[in-house]
């Protein structure tokens, strides 16, 4: 008796398709889309002619000029999903100045 079993790892599309409204995802920029590598925030905009995705950096830049967000659409330019980020803790400390 034999087995075949046949994987095909999904593409960066595919990636894209699979992304909830509020993801965060580790991100590297492509030539179309040279956005610093990095941890983003996923936000999913619906419109009646396009469906957008927003993206906004969760990390200390560094970041061009007025840099703090990025639109695009899903397509083989897409920036490259490294990993999708399952748990996300924040701590903050506030001092007085």
């Amino acid at each position: 008796m034999s087995v075949n079993i046949n994987f095909t790892p999904p593409s960066n599309v595919d990636k894209w398709k699979s992304v909830e409204n509020g993801d965060f995802m580790f991100l590297k920029g492509t030539a179309i889309h040279p956005i610093p590598d990095g941890l983003y925030r996923i936000f999913l905009m619906e419109d009646k002619v396009e469906n957008n995705i927003f993206i906004v950096p969760m990390f200390n830049g560094p970041f061009e000029l007025n840099m703090f967000h990025h639109v695009f659409q899903i397509d083989l330019d897409s920036p490259l999903v490294i990993e999708k980020v399952k748990n996300i803790s924040i701590s903050i400390e506030s001092y007085i100045i």
